[in-house]
């Protein structure tokens, strides 16, 4: 199943409809070391880090802390990893998802991104051979 969610480079996972608006949010590709990041940013230990009443803000402000007066700007229109990291919390939150699920969902795309080729075709030949 999550070799259907995961393509080679990119990841581009669509989290449904909104409940009360019906509108679809998917998620913007991350490289490696923005979903890295990422992972490290949704660490439970991090749990007070944020002011807002849901583990999610913790998650937001550390990475504010981390990327403030790093210069990072999304000059040709596309937003950065920072924001794009933002918007997974936040869609994340928006369909009901907690720490816990996205960091799941985190360390399982990092799984399969870090996957070699070898590890593909003796994860096929099994499927296959069921």
């Amino acid at each position: 199943m999550m070799e259907q969610l995961v393509q080679a480079e990119d990841v581009d996972l669509d989290m449904g409809m909104e409940a009360d608006s019906g509108t679809h949010h998917p998620l913007k590709p991350l490289s490696l070391a923005a979903m890295e990041l990422l992972l490290a940013a949704l660490d439970p230990r991090l749990e007070g880090f944020g002011e807002g009443p849901s583990c999610l803000d913790d998650a937001r402000a550390f990475l504010a802390r981390l990327t403030s007066g790093s210069g990072q700007q999304g000059g040709d229109g596309q937003p950065t990893d920072t924001e794009t990291m933002e918007q997974w919390i936040e869609i994340w939150r928006s369909a009901g998802g907690n720490r816990q699920t996205l960091r799941l969902l985190v360390q399982a795309l990092i799984a399969e991104r870090l996957r070699t080729p070898a590890d593909q075709q003796e994860s096929d030949r099994s499927h296959s051979e069921a």
